[in-house]
């Protein structure tokens, strides 16, 4: 489950207390939980912050740094926290017009990002050339409406990895 964490809940105090709390009283691993964080969550450099985030990380919480690429991407924000995860913003997406520069630079990425042990996310999947183009890069993880228009919890499914015909897009039912 990823959870989205802004700026201004990192300041609370009572963050890491209530965490544990939440993972406590409804029995949730926490390798289960993933914390969405923005880069502009990450641009209070401050050791507050980082020491923060080291202790989800420290719970056994994973971090993603969401929306890469978009204005205040930085290489030192995967050198100086404990990220697992990197969501490539949708703005990075290939375009109509096949732009050669933009497929090389989101490349250039996910291999540099694969290369550093960090799981990929690819955020914007609105096409079947947007799904072929992150199978052939390997990329663990999409998210678009290509797949799904976002659903009430009442609505979702469980679906297992490896759901996704390389073809087809199809999503089956797990058990």
């Amino acid at each position: 489950m990823a959870i989205n964490l802004s700026p201004i809940q990192l300041l609370d105090e009572q963050l890491i207390p209530h965490i544990k709390y939440c993972l406590s009283e409804y029995g949730i691993s926490a390798e289960t939980i993933e914390f969405e964080l923005t880069e502009t969550a990450l641009l209070d450099n401050s050791e507050k912050n980082k020491q923060k985030i080291t202790e989800i990380s420290r719970l056994g919480c994973k971090i993603a740094l969401d929306d890469f690429g978009t204005g205040f991407s930085s290489l030192s924000h995967l050198h100086s926290f404990p990220i697992d995860t990197v969501k490539i913003d949708k703005s990075l997406m290939p375009t109509i017009d096949g732009n050669d520069f933009s497929n090389r630079l989101i490349c250039g990425l996910v291999v540099m990002l694969h290369y550093l042990k960090l799981n990929v996310v690819a955020e914007g999947l609105e096409t079947q050339e947007h799904l072929t183009f992150c199978q052939s890069l390997n990329i663990e993880r999409l998210q678009g409406y290509y797949l799904s228009k976002p659903l009430p919890a009442s609505e979702v499914e469980v679906f297992k990895a490896g759901d996704f015909l390389s073809d087809e897009c199809v999503l089956k039912k797990s058990d």
